[in-house]
This record gives C-alpha cells, structure tokens and sequence, in this order.
C-alpha cells in the first residue's frame, strides 16, 4: 500500500499470518503511525493507485496529474499540490498528447506555451479564451512598458 512503510507493507503480503498474533493488534490498530508521505512520489498515481494518471513529471516529487472526469490538472511540488487547472468539462476530452503539453507548460510554469495551446485548440470554450485573450493582450502592455523602463 502506497502510504505505509516498507516495514509494514512487508508484514501485510508477506506475513499477513503474523498479523493475526497478539503482539500485533496494538500495531494493526495504531497503524496511522505507520504512514509514511511523501515516500513514493507520483509512483503510486502510476500504478494504478487512483483514477488520476500522471502527465508530466521532474524528478519523484514534482509531477502534474490529470483526472478525465473532472477534466482537472493537479500540480505537485515536493509531493503537495499547490496549484489546480481544469479545462471546461462540455468540450471535447482532451487527447493525451495536449494533455502532456498542457502539464508540461503547468510543471515548468510556462504561461505563454499554456495560453497558446490553450487558444489554439478546441479545448476550452469561446468565452474564456476571450478573457485569455484580454488577460494576454494586459500582460504583453505589462511587460512592454517595464522594458521601457
């Protein structure tokens, strides 16, 4: 199990008849000191552990997720998220190909590689990529005026 100690993980498939003895109910029942976070990284979203899959990652504790039935991106630094994305839930599933593009620009904080794909295909509706557009032109004013500067 993806949350324990490799401690207790060894005694639950390879000695789960201990587990029965005496001395170890105290353990079964205080297992919560057993769990372990940040151990595993985005191995256990890998294998099979959660309907989320895993769409781009940077070394084991940085990675972004990607859950289909809520069409949301899930980024994680250090193993905690820290940041969301969801895509509108009436378009279009988005292919698996735009989904690494889209978490790779999440993972590397690149905006500019994000609002291009996301203006580019038909995966978010007409009105917010209007605000994008808008939020876009506001950033490109921003950065001209601070060159000028």
């Amino acid at each position: 199990m993806p949350c324990f100690s490799p401690r207790f993980n060894h005694l639950y498939t390879d000695e789960i008849v201990l587990l029965d003895l005496k001395q170890y109910h105290t353990f079964i029942r205080n297992c919560a000191n057993e769990v372990v976070p940040h151990m595993y990284g985005y191995e256990s979203y890998a294998h099979g552990f959660s309907s989320c899959e895993v769409c781009a990652t940077e070394g084991l504790m940085d990675y972004v997720l990607y859950h289909p039935l809520t069409k949301r991106f899930y980024v994680y630094r250090q193993d905690v998220c820290v940041s969301t994305f969801s895509l509108d839930p009436k378009q279009k599933e988005c292919p698996a190909a735009m989904r690494f593009e889209i978490a790779k620009a999440l993972l590397k904080k690149d905006e500019d590689a994000l609002f291009m794909f996301l203006l580019e295909y038909p995966i978010v509706n007409e009105r917010f990529k209007k605000k994008l557009k808008k939020y876009q032109h506001k950033r490109l004013k921003k950065k001209t005026k601070e060159k000028e500067s």
